[in-house]
């Protein structure tokens, strides 16, 4: 987040059609037609970033854009091709709508996380942890759930790669809330809602975090053999100054160091694995957790539902599944979604819901039982 007004004229975003995205551009990102070069992060980390930091564009910018009548991301845009504060604009939403903007290539060095804070010592993290105050300078809620996201790291200066600044080495992306602070009090966009109740970002913008990060992922060779997201590579601002992204109640950017937070790491972690492990579809197939529709089971397999029924809640899934297969359901994730169902009756229909990370989990090792229960059927 930038400390800065959102200006009013409307900058034209580009075609997403003209031309193939050059090294340092996403191609999942928009290019804005204004891209900002000031000045080139070090030679090393060109092509090489280390990390991604998300932050908050925090409540003013959306709230002047709605008081404007300018479309949140065009505002979002218009601000930080002028800033330098960052490289891509995550609106509402996301990727899949359109709302993905890159404002400069990656080579470029924002200047989106400040360490050190002269003009202001209370906000100066490197300061604060360098006299031994790291802890005594934050709120008590926010000290917990920073031990918490980060054990065994000693203080914010811990996380970085052994630089000292953060801007060297991180790409930043800025996302416009969705649930933001008006004069009228807080209020929620127009036809957009937050994930879940308490959050102040959609799923569409959770999801571009995971997508963006597995693209600066692969794009700068980061370790395929670890999981880099449940590190350093991928975090808040907060994380790096909470000492300057903090209320009494926790940190604010992105927020999800406090007890009611504003953004679900864990949903976005989720994520990432599942882009990895099947596609930026979450699945093999364009049909996965979230998908899951509850079948009638007597509709589906006639005289072998009981039978079917009780293979599942005995544990014998596979045993189901041939059971199924041969009152000729064979799609994969029909017989999923049966399985699954069987297992959950107090759902009622209703589908898996975002935040639902464990039941969607739950699906997807389902799917697995299936899909080796088939290629037994089929001789694989």
């Amino acid at each position: 987040m930038t400390d800065t007004d959102t200006d009013t004229d409307t900058t034209p975003l580009h075609d997403p059609m003209a031309g193939e995205p050059s090294e340092g551009m996403s191609p999942l990102a928009i290019p804005a037609d204004t891209q900002w070069d000031d000045v080139d992060r070090p030679r090393d980390w060109q092509g090489h970033v280390y990390g991604l930091v998300v932050h908050t564009t925090g409540s003013g910018l959306p709230s002047k854009a709605r008081a404007q009548g300018v479309y949140h991301t065009v505002a979002a845009v218009n601000h930080y091709s002028k800033s330098h504060g960052c490289h891509y604009v995550n609106g509402w939403l996301g990727v899949g709508g359109g709302d993905l903007l890159q404002v400069a290539n990656e080579r470029e060095q924002a200047i989106g996380v400040g360490m050190t804070n002269p003009a202001e010592p209370e906000k100066d993290q490197r300061r604060s942890v360098e006299s031994g105050r790291f802890e005594e300078d934050l709120p008590a809620v926010l000290v917990r759930h920073w031990r918490e996201r980060w054990p065994g790291r000693a203080d914010p200066l811990a996380l970085l790669p052994g630089t000292k600044t953060a801007n060297s080495c991180y790409v930043h992306v800025e996302c416009v809330p969705c649930v933001f602070h008006t004069d009228d009090g807080l209020v929620t966009g127009e036809d957009v809602e937050p994930m879940r109740p308490g959050l102040r970002f959609t799923q569409a913008q959770h999801d571009t975090v995971a997508e963006l990060a597995v693209d600066v992922a692969r794009r700068n060779a980061w370790p395929a053999d670890e999981e880099w997201w449940r590190t350093p590579r991928l975090l808040g601002h907060e994380d790096l100054t909470p000492i300057a992204r903090c209320d009494r109640n926790g940190g604010w950017d992105p927020g999800a160091l406090r007890d009611e937070p504003y953004f679900d790491w864990e949903y976005v972690y989720e994520r990432i694995g599942s882009i990895l492990r099947d596609g930026p579809g979450g699945s093999s197939s364009d049909h996965d957790a979230s998908d899951a529709i509850q079948p009638s089971v007597f509709d589906v397999l006639g005289e072998r539902a009981q039978s079917f029924i009780d293979l599942v809640l005995t544990g014998e899934e596979q045993a189901a599944v041939v059971e199924a297969h041969g009152a000729g359901v064979t799609d994969e994730n029909e017989l999923t979604d049966l399985v699954f169902f069987v297992h959950h009756p107090e759902m009622n229909g209703r589908k898996i819901k975002a935040h639902e990370t464990a039941l969607a989990d739950e699906w997807r090792d389902v799917r697995d039982v299936v899909r080796t229960a088939l290629d037994g059927l089929s001789g694989g």
